[in-house]
């Protein structure tokens, strides 16, 4: 279901630019085998964030085919990106696509678990002292946002943004009516719960947006 005024939406639309003809290309076979990827909207307001802050390392959670990925690499230029997917079929389409782009030199594509991964690199960043992340983008199974958002704050610094994509879960984050078939009442308490959590913490400031399917925006504290 829509939950935005279409002919708004048409409107906007009609204002997007991809990058190049060949990200527009990979999008258009995405959204017409009906891969989820990041929204028109959505790519929109992340490249103001992006050419804002000019991140030079990125995590994502989330790669499903590197659409995101690939748009993170080219409107950053300089920037180094860590990537997580779970389904090995998406990663191994990922892996594909990163490379027909010419940017295996520049992404880290890791499969398996993403909480495992990132426990991981948490504790590799405090042994190995290694430098931590600008910016991260968190866009996998809502229901374990929480945990997600907990454990990547600690893989950024004071000032770091965690963004995570599509907290409004089509509307029904609001209102349980455009839940309509009901089944997703589970996803909809945690996510009303990992909203209302991150909105409390002290260690970050959060902003929760409309935009696409809903944004929330963390800007990691300095407590000290």
């Amino acid at each position: 279901m829509n939950i935005i005024n279409p002919v708004v939406q048409e409107y906007v639309n009609k204002y997007y630019r991809p990058q190049n003809d060949a990200l527009n290309a990979l999008r258009e076979e995405c959204e017409g085998k009906r891969i989820p990827i990041i929204l028109k909207s959505t790519e929109t307001m992340l490249s103001v964030i992006l050419k804002t802050r000019s991140p030079k390392r990125i995590l994502e959670i989330g790669t499903a085919v590197g659409y995101s990925t690939i748009f993170f690499a080219n409107i950053c230029g300089q920037c180094k990106i860590t990537t997580i997917e779970r389904n090995e079929e998406s990663y191994e389409e990922a892996l594909k696509n990163i490379s027909a782009f010419g940017l295996e030199k520049r992404v880290n594509c890791l499969c398996g678990d993403a909480m495992e991964i990132i426990t991981t690199l948490v504790q590799r960043m405090k042994e190995q002292n290694l430098e931590p992340f600008d910016f991260i983008f968190i866009d996998a199974s809502k229901s374990q946002y929480k945990d997600f958002w907990e454990n990547t704050m600690k893989l950024t610094h004071d000032g770091g943004l965690i963004v995570c994509d599509n907290v409004l879960l089509k509307g029904s984050t609001a209102s349980s009516q455009y839940d309509v078939t009901g089944r997703h009442k589970t996803n909809i308490k945690r996510m009303r719960e990992f909203i209302e959590y991150i909105k409390t913490q002290e260690c970050a400031e959060t902003y929760l947006l409309s935009e696409g399917d809903g944004l929330t925006v963390s800007i990691k504290r300095n407590l000290t």
